[in-house]
């Protein structure tokens, strides 16, 4: 018997383009256009970087694909490589294969060889969980009504309008570029992902203080911009638009901005932000090196203590030494939490309430310094 020999897994060829489109459409039940109106970012042809576009194929059949989006993430200071994995697809009559594991296996393996630590997608807990990803990262979402914004006067100072390019790009990408969590962006990626079909941009202003939110429904997915001015933004959207309420989404970040919401909000609640992988646990902790520093420093964690993550499956560890200069090494401390790779993941992001540690010491170094900020909006997910 003749064993099934298939091309694959590997990166691309640019003349494959065509193909893969046509294998989404069969794969998703949309159109190639729905893909290039909603995500141009990742989906146009000239924004592909075909070297992280992975495929498997059968006599020339395309059967399989999963993309590797690299981004970088500003994590408040510091900067963070992150692979943000989309458009992954099989064909129907090839499901059940294992074809999305091994390709979705290959990406790990060349995140590992272009050094990017960390991954994070935007699908089911139940498919993705088995190759390491995990639900995790922390939003908060308020919700608002027009009871819950009663307190904000809007006076005929404020005015609100929609987005129209030149001027409002640059504000906005101004505007943007101040959150202490967020994606880079070249202008020419925010003028990509402000015009996506499903969105509606909506500038709003009083006395040269401008602000804006990206409206998909009535969820807001972006916005930004003086809190006061934002809470205006929302609360002249609920009178003056067909909307009961809105949905806002927000980094879980101590800010006058998550106070403001608070206020004019009727509830509230902690979400997870996607699922997330660790490729590279060492280059994790370096990359945050920062923002532990900061914390070991605000709980007053005594110099010389030290805790190591050891991940079970994957067989990586490293070790956080609170010195004068905090530091990460791959060397064994004397306090040790081994755990499963996506139980490490829960503890490093959130927003698990799990209590991990297995002594006072543990419990103690791990509650001060973690979990981490870290936060993609949603309008850079791919």
């Amino acid at each position: 018997m003749t064993e099934t020999k298939y091309d694959g897994p590997r990166s691309m060829f640019p003349e494959e383009y065509d193909e893969l489109m046509d294998l989404k459409e069969i794969a998703y039940g949309e159109t190639r256009r729905r893909f290039l109106n909603y995500f141009p970012h990742t989906a146009k042809r000239e924004n592909f970087i075909f070297d992280n576009r992975f495929i498997i194929k059968q006599n020339g059949r395309m059967l399989s694909h999963v993309g590797l989006i690299p981004m970088d993430v500003y994590a408040a200071g510091s900067k963070v490589k992150v692979g943000g994995i989309g458009g992954v697809a099989t064909r129907p009559d090839a499901r059940g294969k294992g074809f999305m594991g091994k390709l979705l296996n290959y990406s790990t393996e060349r995140m590992r060889e272009k050094g990017i630590p960390l991954s994070i997608l935007w699908g089911d807990t139940q498919r993705y969980r088995y190759f390491g990803w995990e639900t995790a990262g922390r939003q908060m979402v308020f919700h608002l009504s027009k009871r819950s914004v009663r307190g904000i006067n809007v006076d005929k100072e404020f005015s609100l309008r929609g987005y129209r390019g030149g001027e409002d790009l640059d504000r906005i990408a101004e505007i943007h570029e101040k959150e202490p969590l967020r994606c880079v962006r070249s202008l020419r990626d925010y003028e990509q992902l402000l015009q996506r079909t499903q969105t509606e941009v909506w500038l709003g202003n009083e006395g040269n203080s401008w602000t804006y939110a990206v409206f998909s429904g009535n969820e807001v997915i972006e916005f930004g911009g003086e809190p006061f001015t934002v809470a205006k933004l929302f609360t002249f959207m609920l009178h003056h638009y067909p909307m009961q309420t809105i949905k806002v989404y927000t980094p879980y970040r101590e800010s006058l901005m998550l106070h403001t919401l608070y206020g004019i909000s009727f509830c509230w609640e902690v979400v997870p932000l996607g699922m997330i992988k660790v490729v590279n646990l060492e280059r994790v902790l370096r990359c945050f090196q920062g923002q532990l520093q900061k914390k070991a420093e605000l709980f007053k964690i005594e110099r010389g203590m030290g805790i190591t993550l050891r991940m079970n499956q994957s067989e990586q560890q490293a070790t956080i030494i609170v010195r004068e200069e905090l530091g990460i090494t791959t060397e064994t401390s004397q306090e040790v939490v081994l755990l499963s790779d996506i139980e490490l993941v829960r503890l490093l992001f959130g927003p698990s309430t799990e209590d991990f540690g297995e002594n006072v010491i543990q419990k103690r170094l791990l509650n001060c310094l973690l979990p981490l900020d870290f936060y993609v909006w949603g309008l850079d997910a791919v």
